[in-house]
C-alpha cells in the first residue's frame, strides 16, 4: 500500500478565455499534432532521467538556447507547459490569457511563447505555452502530446534513462521473449488500450507517465459495483493538481486487471473524475489512468505513438511488491 499513498498531480484542459471551446494545444480540440522535427542527422534522445519530489521522470530540455531545465515527460497531457519561473528567467513573450480547468475547477492562467524548444535532435518552433507556478509543477514545465506526439519514448527504469525516437516502419519486428506489446488505438496521440478487463469490467486505459497514482473514474466504480456486487475499499488519499487545489478519493482493491497478454493483480486505484477523462472524452465510460505506480513494475516501458503500441520489458525490473504482474501468452 506504499506506493499508492502518494499525491496526483492531475493534467490541464484548457478553454480560450470567454469560450467555452477546450484546446488541445490552444488549437480546437482533438486536431492532428505533427511529429517533431530534428535539426540533425540523428534521430533519437538519450537522456539521462530526473525524479521529482512526486517521483515523476524529467528530461533536459533547451528553450530558445538555453538549458538545459527539468520536464515532466507526460503522455497523458494534451499541452505542455512551463513554470512561472522559468517563463521570467527567459523572458518569454506573453500570449493570449486562458483559462485552465483544475481539479477544483476553472482557473485564468498566462501563456508564454517559445521561439524553440528543444529535445535532444528534436526541435519545435513557435510554441505557446500556459505557465503555472513551479510550486504546483514541482519541475521547470511539463511535456505533453504537443511535443512528444509522432515519437517513440521509452522510460528505462533499470538504468534511468528515458529515449525520446523517430520511430522507424519496419516489414518485419522481432522481439525478446521477454518483451510483451500491448496495441494501443486514438488519434492526435490520444492512444488508449479500449480492450481492458478489470475485475469482468471492459473498460479504456490511458499510460500517464506524469501521474504517481493510478485512477479510476466514476463510471468504471460504477460497472464494478453493478457487475461483483461490491468494492474492497482501502481508504482514501489526497490528489493535488498542478493548477492548486486537493481532492479526497477513495482506493478500492482490483483483483484482476488484464490488458491483452498482461495481467496485473492485487491492485489498487483511486476513485475520482479528474479532468483528463473529460479532455478524452471518456467521462461516462469506464476508463482506468494507468500511473507510475503500475509501469515502474517493469524494466522498460515504450511507447510508439507511430505504430500505436506499448511495450512492456519484465526482465531484472526494480523490485516493488504491488501490483503483481504476470504474462499470459496464447
Amino acid at each position: 500500500m506504499s506506493d499508492i499513498n502518494r499525491h496526483y498531480l492531475c493534467r490541464r484542459t484548457l478553454i480560450r478565455a470567454g469560450a467555452a471551446t477546450c484546446l488541445s494545444g490552444l488549437n480546437p480540440a482533438w486536431s492532428a499534432v505533427a511529429p517533431p522535427k530534428t535539426d540533425k542527422d540523428s534521430e533519437d534522445a538519450k537522456l539521462a532521467a530526473r525524479n521529482t519530489a512526486a517521483n515523476q521522470m524529467t528530461v533536459g530540455v533547451f528553450i530558445n538556447g538555453q538549458g538545459p531545465y527539468q520536464f515532466v515527460v507526460d503522455t497523458a497531457a494534451e499541452q505542455s507547459v512551463i513554470s512561472t519561473e522559468l517563463a521570467s528567467l527567459l523572458a518569454l513573450p506573453g500570449g493570449r490569457e486562458v483559462v485552465v480547468k483544475g481539479i477544483n475547477g476553472l482557473v485564468p492562467a498566462s501563456t508564454a511563447r517559445i521561439s524553440k524548444l528543444t529535445l535532444g535532435p528534436f526541435v519545435h518552433r513557435d510554441l505557446t505555452v500556459p505557465v503555472l507556478p513551479r510550486a504546483l509543477l514541482k519541475a521547470d514545465g511539463f511535456l505533453g502530446l504537443d511535443v512528444i506526439n509522432g515519437t517513440r519514448v521509452t522510460f528505462d527504469f533499470k538504468k534511468r534513462t528515458l529515449r525520446v525516437e523517430a520511430p522507424r516502419y519496419a516489414t518485419q519486428r522481432i522481439y525478446a521473449p521477454d518483451i510483451t506489446r500491448v496495441k494501443a488505438y486514438g488519434s492526435a496521440g490520444h492512444l488508449r488500450i479500449s480492450d481492458c478487463r478489470m475485475d469482468g469490467v471492459l473498460a479504456s486505459a490511458i499510460i500517464d507517465t506524469g501521474a504517481e497514482v493510478s485512477i479510476g473514474n466514476t463510471a468504471l466504480r460504477d460497472a464494478l459495483l453493478k457487475k461483483n456486487g461490491k468494492l474492497s475499499e482501502m481508504g482514501p488519499i489526497s490528489l493535488s493538481g498542478v493548477t492548486g487545489g486537493e481532492l479526497i478519493a477513495p482506493t478500492v482493491r482490483i483483483n484482476r486487471l488484464r490488458m491483452q497478454e498482461l495481467t496485473f493483480s492485487n491492485a489498487a486505484i483511486a476513485i475520482a473524475d479528474v479532468p483528463v477523462f473529460d479532455s478524452w472524452r471518456l467521462q461516462n465510460k469506464p476508463a482506468l489512468l494507468v500511473g507510475m505506480d503500475f509501469l515502474r513494475q517493469f524494466a522498460v516501458v515504450s511507447i510508439d505513438y507511430r505504430a500505436q503500441e506499448i511495450r512492456f520489458e519484465l526482465a531484472d525490473a526494480p523490485p516493488h511488491p504491488r501490483p503483481e504482474v504476470q504474462i499470459e501468452k496464447a
